[in-house]
């Protein structure tokens, strides 16, 4: 089993020998010591900027997107509705003043909205060419596939939720879709899903998108 598998297989064996709490330890230090013989590359530790917690990675045009939104609640929306506010409360009582309540209910949507927009801003790193060019499937990388169902092309592109374009398959590194190819090799084989509905591809290239 070990001998004959390829890489994709390898490393999933690999993941269940050491999530296998069940295996007596010595049996299981024996097997990951043959797996490693057999398969080494798949010890070397792979930078997982996909795994960093607190981190959004955008590109640049993202980035400038995201930062353009927030601007505008911030200088536009929230002043107009502050404006709305406050004529709306000079037509008398505002116990029955549905312009009011209604203000006062986008006004606290639009500073959600800003507060929620500033944490990511602060979350956000620009993928670095360095980061895209990685030889495996990393954030702003580009992947051409054989889909291993109809043996077509598919090619994906792996950027921050602020570049996302699934028609022309442009999708958020943090999709599960993507987290399913993220560390992944030209020559390995992917799979997605479940039960009947499992789609798997085969990586043929694996290039710099930014």
């Amino acid at each position: 089993l070990i001998d004959n598998a390829d890489r994709g297989h390898a490393l999933r064996l690999k993941k269940i020998l050491e999530d296998n709490h069940g295996l007596a330890p010595a049996m299981r230090t024996q097997l990951l010591g043959y797996l490693r013989s057999r398969h080494s590359t798949i010890f070397i530790e792979t930078t997982r900027e996909w795994d960093e917690v607190g981190t959004i990675y955008t590109t640049e045009d993202g980035l400038r997107q995201i930062q353009d939104q927030l601007n505008h609640i911030v200088k536009e929306e929230i002043p107009q509705v502050a404006k709305q506010i406050g004529e709306a409360a000079s037509h008398g009582d505002l116990s029955e003043n549905s312009e009011y309540t209604a203000a006062l209910e986008k006004r606290d949507q639009l500073a959600s909205r800003a507060t929620g927009l500033e944490a990511e801003v602060k979350m956000a790193k620009v993928i670095n060419h360095e980061m895209a060019a990685s030889d495996f499937v990393n954030v702003g990388t580009r992947v051409t596939t054989r889909n291993l169902e109809h043996g077509g092309e598919e090619i994906f592109t792996f950027l921050g939720p602020w570049d996302t374009n699934v028609e022309e398959r442009i999708l958020n590194y943090q999709a599960p879709l993507s987290m399913a190819f993220m560390g992944a090799r030209v020559g390995d084989k992917v799979e997605f899903g479940e039960d009947d509905d499992v789609r798997s591809w085969e990586i043929v290239a694996i290039e710099a998108a930014v």
